[in-house]
Formats: structure tokens, C-alpha cells, sequence
């Protein structure tokens, strides 16, 4: 399973950098997107600290890579809590890169939070281009406007 899970997450973010990818010698402000990867239940962002090394060292801004940690024991019941918490590190990774849009990659627990916070509220999938769900429940249709791949294994 672990094999399975670490060829669907290079397979995506494969997918995630070439549409985000810097130019060569390196990223201007505003010309890369935004990335913010979700945890599933009992993980951590830690499971993302190797792709996230390896997108920076391939050039990718280290600044526009962010973590997000939530309690997952106690999601949904957290979840405007969380919500609102991930409102602001988009706004925050909005401010410090000059992209008006973050791409989100959600894990197993993680793409139903996504997928929830990208339905709560038309202004907070505006600024989402792209969501990729890794090993997650299907949860339906995302909203108009969001580029979606959802990448899992049996």
C-alpha cells in the first residue's frame, strides 16, 4: 500500500508541476502557483516533507509549499475551525507569492476535507485552480472552475 501511495503521489504531483513548473533559472513572483497539501486521518504533513524538498530543489519556490496540519480525531466536527484556518493560508500563500489562486492536494481523510471546503463557499473555490485528490473518496463533483484528477489504487 505504502509502494501504491508513493507512485500515486509522484504520478499527480507530475501532473500539478508541469502545469505550475518554473520557468528555467528559477520562479518570478506571481508566475507559480501556489501548492498546500492536506493530511489524512492519524497523518501528518510530515508525508509530504520529501515531495516538498524535491519540488524545491527542482526550482520550485520552498516559500509556495505549505503543510496544513489539522487534528483529524476531531474533523468534521473542527470543521469550520479548520476551515477558516485554511481560508487564511491561502490568503497568506495568495499575499506572498502574487498568485491570485493555490492548487490543493488532499490525502485519504484530507480530500474530504477539501472537497467540503471547496463546496462550502463559491468564494473559496475561486481561489483554487487546481485540486488533486490522492487516495481519497470520491465526494462528488468539484465546483465549476477547479481542475480536478483524483489518483488511487486498489
Amino acid at each position: 500500500m505504502r509502494k501504491l501511495f508513493r507512485g500515486a503521489l509522484v504520478a499527480s504531483l507530475l501532473i500539478v508541476v508541469t502545469a505550475t513548473a518554473p520557468p528555467p533559472g528559477g520562479a518570478q513572483a506571481g508566475t507559480v502557483r501556489p501548492m498546500i497539501f492536506v493530511h489524512g486521518f492519524l497523518g501528518s504533513g510530515q508525508q509530504f516533507e520529501a515531495q516538498a524538498l524535491r519540488f524545491a530543489s527542482n526550482g520550485f519556490p520552498a516559500d509556495h509549499i505549505e503543510l496544513f496540519e489539522h487534528n483529524s480525531l476531531e474533523y468534521p466536527g473542527s470543521r469550520e475551525e479548520v476551515w477558516q484556518r485554511l481560508d487564511q493560508l491561502v490568503e497568506t500563500l495568495q499575499a506572498r507569492s502574487g498568485a491570485e489562486q493555490v492548487d490543493l492536494l488532499g490525502h485519504s481523510q484530507g480530500t474530504g476535507l477539501v472537497q467540503g471546503y471547496l463546496a462550502s463557499d463559491p468564494a473559496r473555490a475561486e481561489d483554487v485552480a487546481r485540486y488533486v485528490n490522492l487516495d481519497g473518496g470520491s465526494g462528488g463533483a468539484v465546483p465549476d472552475g477547479v481542475e480536478a484528477l483524483a489518483v488511487w489504487g486498489e
